[in-house]
C-alpha cells in the first residue's frame, strides 16, 4: 500500500500525512456507510400477510443490507492495511 519512488529511501513526512488523511477519509466513509445500514429495515411490514410488491421490497432491503454489510468488511480491510503502512512508514523514519 505504501507508495515510494526510491525502495531504498526511507518514507517522507509527506507520505504519512497523506496515509493520515485517506484514513480519515475512509473512516469518515465506514461511518457513513454503517449508518445507511442501520436505516435498512423493513418497518411496518408484518410477517403474517406480505404482498409481491412487499416481499420484493424487503427480498431489495436485505440485499442491500448485505451488500453494505460485505463494503464494510472491505473498508475494514482497507484500513488496516493503512494503519499497517502508516506503522510501517513511521518505523522507517526512526
Amino acid at each position: 500500500m505504501l507508495l515510494v519512488t526510491d525502495p531504498f529511501a526511507p518514507p517522507s513526512v509527506d507520505v504519512i500525512a497523506a496515509l493520515r488523511h485517506q484514513r480519515a477519509l475512509l473512516c469518515g466513509l465506514r461511518d457513513d456507510v454503517q449508518d445507511c445500514g442501520g436505516s435498512l429495515s423493513p418497518q411496518g411490514v408484518s410477517d403474517t400477510w406480505r404482498g409481491r410488491a412487499e416481499r420484493a421490497y424487503v427480498d431489495r432491503l436485505d440485499s442491500l443490507h448485505r451488500d453494505l454489510q460485505a463494503l464494510l468488511w472491505l473498508l475494514d480491510d482497507v484500513l488496516a492495511e493503512i494503519n499497517s503502512a502508516i506503522d510501517q512508514a513511521l518505523a522507517g523514519l526512526s
